[in-house]
């Protein structure tokens, strides 16, 4: 499993555009790993806009499966609505 630490992108996450930029570096470095996990550590805020264009395209890659690390509270709150409104199966670690 591959671990992405998702503060080398900065500590609050928000906005479409930006997600659709981090995606695109990620998937780069990442498109043959069967599995990845993503960490929040250092994460303080996530916007849903954000969450989605990252979070969800790696999950329906893996059978709508994700494993999450390090989510605080506020952050994991807007992980379980991403997950709700699309389906996903979260693994909180």
């Amino acid at each position: 499993m591959q671990n992405i630490m998702l503060k080398n992108f900065g500590i609050i996450l928000t906005g479409r555009p930006y997600g659709v930029q981090i995606y695109s570096e990620l998937q780069k470095e990442y498109d043959n790993a069967t599995e990845v996990e993503f960490d929040f550590s250092g994460v303080a805020s996530l916007g849903s806009s954000f969450g989605e264009e990252v979070i969800v395209p790696f999950a329906k890659k893996q059978g709508n499966k994700i494993t999450i690390k390090s989510a605080i509270g506020p952050v994991r709150s807007c992980i379980q609505l991403i997950a709700k409104d699309f389906g996903l199966m979260i693994d909180f670690k």
